[in-house]
């Protein structure tokens, strides 16, 4: 759809950066897939890099370490979840590192938390991650990437049209 017309149907677009890299894959792929049908916006990622990066400015509001979770209230009003990982872990033991604080405001592409991929296979965990937008119901429509590959911060994972 052109600008043009997304101008005339009184759409705004906002579009939501790859917040860790990795290739889009089919929920099915991991158990961190199955929750994506709860919600109108998700995606499923095989994990290529080793950190979470905020993909909007915002405000943190849940994280959790040893589930390598993390919630963010962005400025402009959307609620995304990011996991890594289908299993719980020892933070620091098995070279996971959060950057952050509940509460703390971030920027767009700072560091959420480091992991190390070598240590969750030790821990029996897939290379997968999972972005979900928890406060899609208001968006009139959605593209997710059909990219092979997307570096954080680089690509978009989501064009929403609002």
């Amino acid at each position: 759809m052109s600008a043009a017309s997304e101008k005339s149907t009184g759409l705004r677009i906002v579009t939501v950066p790859v917040p860790l890299s990795g290739r889009p894959c089919e929920a099915s792929a991991s158990s961190l897939g199955e929750i994506l049908a709860l919600f109108k916006i998700g995606c499923l990622l095989k994990v290529t890099g080793n950190q979470v990066l905020a993909p909007l400015d915002g405000t943190i509001t849940d994280i959790d370490s040893s589930q390598l979770s993390v919630k963010l209230k962005a400025d402009n009003g959307l609620q995304l979840w990011i996991k890594v990982s289908e299993v719980s872990l020892q933070g620091h033991g098995a070279g996971c590192f959060t950057r952050v604080k509940v509460k703390d405001r971030v920027k767009a592409a700072e560091v959420l938390f480091q992991f190390n991929p070598a240590m969750l296979k030790l821990a029996g965990a897939l290379p997968f991650a999972r972005v979900i937008i928890t406060n899609g119901q208001k968006i009139e429509r959605f593209e997710t990437t059909k990219a092979r590959q997307c570096l954080a911060f680089e690509d978009t994972l989501f064009t929403l049209y609002v």
